[in-house]
């Protein structure tokens, strides 16, 4: 896994880590529905991972196929 799929994973993580924590309220410990703000944030950070992980796996299938053609045919390797 890459840098970028690893910070993805712990983006997503770290957003429902924050879900978690604020699922209780403090005032007298019982849980507590999210807010629609809180709900929102939540589905946009993992929308948001989703996405970076999409394109790391993009990028990374892309740099794979480059290197197979340059494999394939040395004459088109820059330089």
């Amino acid at each position: 896994m890459t840098t970028t799929g690893r910070r993805a994973l712990l983006l997503a993580g770290a957003a429902a880590g924050a879900a978690a924590l604020t699922a209780c309220d403090s005032a007298d410990g019982r849980p507590r529905r999210p807010s629609a703000a809180e709900l929102e944030a939540e589905r946009v950070a993992r929308a948001e991972a989703a996405l970076r992980l999409r394109s790391v796996t993009a990028a990374h299938d892309l740099l794979e196929r480059y290197d197979a053609a340059l494999a394939a045919h040395p004459v088109l390797a820059p330089g």
